[in-house]
């Protein structure tokens, strides 16, 4: 057991990289994380001795859970076109900088070229924004407030965060959408960026884009 251990620490630098480096990786967190939204979404729908309670509880987990998946995608993406992010910066092995925060939309409103410009394995070049509709966008800026802190803390960092935060998800298009509109979204979105992440031309696909 011990020499198990010693050797996992051992290779632990290589693994972190060659994990880091995978977009496979990265997207097989994100169907785990879907798997759990769906489980809790599942859930509310079965426990309807409890009524709206149930949804107004599973509202922001679930979300949050929606918008962590699609972080992953999104990171995957980046990932494929970029093995630079994950690696050795002074002697250290670490993720770069545009990995760590969780904020999805600017993550991907930026225009990053290594996530905005994806190429996919028949050589095909795709750009993200052309793929997402406008749902699919705004869907993105919707879910990284529920990542950030409304799917796990009761307030925000500072009352500002806190009542823009809380506007921009009443004001969104999005906010009159029932769970299972909102979760076709996820669907659809999902697919996408999964997609995108696997190098698979959508144009070759039944996707609507």
């Amino acid at each position: 057991m011990i020499d198990k251990a010693e050797d996992v620490l051992r290779n632990w630098p290589g693994d972190f990289v060659q994990r880091g480096q995978d977009p496979m990786a990265w997207s097989y967190q994100a169907e785990i994380l879907k798997s759990a939204a769906r489980a809790v979404l599942r859930q509310a729908k079965e426990d309807r001795t409890t009524g709206v309670i149930a949804e107004r509880w599973v509202d922001a987990v679930y979300k949050s859970l929606v918008g962590t998946a699609l972080e992953n995608l999104l990171k995957a993406i980046m990932v494929r076109n970029d093995k630079s992010l994950i690696g050795k910066n002074k002697g250290v092995y670490k993720i770069a900088d545009e990995l760590k925060h969780h904020d999805i939309w600017s993550l991907y409103a930026n225009n990053d070229a290594r996530l905005q410009n994806v190429v996919a394995d028949d050589g095909t070049k795709q750009v993200t924004k052309e793929v997402l509709s406008k749902d699919e966008q705004d869907l993105l800026g919707v879910v990284e407030d529920y990542v950030i802190w409304i799917g796990r803390f009761p307030i925000a960092t500072n009352e500002t965060a806190f009542m823009k935060n809380i506007d921009s998800v009443k004001n969104s298009e999005l906010a009159s959408l029932s769970l299972d509109e909102f979760d076709a979204l996820f669907e659809a979105t999902y697919m996408k960026l999964m997609s995108l992440a696997m190098g698979v031309n959508l144009k070759k696909t039944s996707m609507p884009l």
